[in-house]
C-alpha cells in the first residue's frame, strides 16, 4: 500500500533513534544467523537429510528388488 509505505518513511524520517533502533537489530538478527558457523551448520545439516533420505530410498528400491 503506498499510503503506508509513505507513512512509514515519514515516521522513519522524523525518528533517527527509531531508525538506528531497527539498525541494530537487523544487525543482531544479521550476525546470529548468517555467521560463517551458521551457515556452515545449515549447509551440513540440509546435506545429512539428502544423504539420510538417499539411503532410504535405496533401500526401499533394494528390498523391492
Amino acid at each position: 500500500n503506498p499510503k503506508d509505505l509513505a507513512k512509514g518513511i515519514l515516521l522513519l524520517s522524523k525518528n533517527p533513534k527509531l531508525v538506528s533502533k531497527i539498525a541494530e537489530n537487523g544487525y543482531k538478527l544479521y550476525i546470529s544467523r548468517f555467521t560463517p558457523k551458521m551457515i556452515a551448520k545449515k549447509i551440513i545439516d540440509d546435506v545429512s537429510i539428502l544423504v539420510s533420505k538417499q539411503k532410504i530410498k535405496g533401500a526401499i528400491k533394494y528390498a523391492a528388488s
